[in-house]
């Protein structure tokens, strides 16, 4: 599956999933499971610029059962990241097999927002 993202410096992108069969069944999570999302310039590169995982708290499953989760993209990273078209992926790990699962891959698209403050100022 391709997940392509638009993101931009001036504020949080916060987006929710289901993880789902083509047929609309979910596909449950265990508690012992984590997810991972790491965003290179390119898929051969070494460097991760961005990094959300469950461990981290940047990805959150909200519904085990349901196969539910959230990325949250602060702009405390999205502020510091150049804008370009970057390329990720979600890979789901689960915690008894440690059978690695790719949900996606796609591209993020980071853009300067026109918005700004310096953080933690409201």
């Amino acid at each position: 599956m391709i997940v392509d993202f638009v993101t931009y410096t001036d504020t949080d992108t916060v987006q929710s999933f289901i993880y789902q069969t083509a047929l609309g069944v979910a596909i449950p999570f265990a508690t012992v499971d984590s997810l991972r999302m790491q965003v290179r310039s390119d898929p051969a590169d070494s460097t991760v610029y961005l990094e959300f995982t469950t461990i981290n708290g940047l990805i959150k499953i909200t519904n085990y059962a349901g196969g539910a989760f959230t990325i949250t993209m602060p702009i405390a990273k999205l502020s510091k990241l150049f804008p370009g078209i970057y390329q990720h992926s979600l890979v789901w790990t689960n915690g008894v097999t440690f059978l690695r699962t790719e949900i996606w891959r796609g591209s993020l698209t980071h853009a300067a927002g026109p918005t700004r403050w310096t953080l933690g100022i409201v």
